[in-house]
């Protein structure tokens, strides 16, 4: 059944919304953030460098929204692209898609560009997963051993309280 457009736009403001403003948020920082470091007068108060900064970073805001919409839009279609094509719905097909996405990020400024976004987002995807599928082999890992002290313990418990348990047996050679 097709989704109507109400439906959509509830998913957008639901889901999509929320990453599509902390995207562009983030290019946006990290852009003033750029152009704060790269304020050829170092000596001016970073009052005044702040307010540079600003000023070269804002006509640069709708190309960098622009860039957030863009790749989410790219990194959906590539992520149904993916899963589409090899038949199942998993992780690896998310990575597979931030190289499209970082190109897409870069489609503006040329072919160059995009090769460079493509294998920058890629690196970050990679790194991130290899990155947290440490963490989470280590929480797997520390889980696993607790539960075997746990049943360790509750073993020698068991086996301590088993032996007070049993009735004192009187042979006939005691008597």
């Amino acid at each position: 059944m097709e989704p109507t457009l109400q439906q959509r736009w509830t998913r957008f403001a639901e889901e999509d919304l929320s990453t599509f403003v902390a995207c562009s948020a983030l290019f946006t920082a990290y852009q003033a953030g750029k152009e704060f470091l790269g304020v050829q007068d170092k000596l001016l108060p970073a009052a005044q460098r702040l307010a540079l900064a600003a000023r070269r970073t804002g006509p640069k805001v709708p190309l960098l929204v622009c860039s957030a919409a863009v790749g989410m839009a790219g990194m959906k279609l590539s992520i149904a692209a993916v899963s589409h094509y090899r038949q199942d719905f998993s992780r690896d097909n998310v990575l597979m898609a931030f190289p499209v996405c970082g190109a897409l990020l870069n489609l503006h400024r040329g072919p160059r560009a995009m090769a460079k976004g493509a294998l920058g987002l890629a690196a970050l995807g990679y790194g991130a997963d290899y990155v947290f599928g440490i963490y989470h082999r280590m929480k797997f890992e520390d889980a696993r051993r607790e539960h075997e002290e746990e049943q360790a313990l509750l073993h020698h418990y068991q086996t301590s309280t088993h032996l007070e348990l049993q009735p004192l047996a009187v042979s006939s050679r005691e008597r």
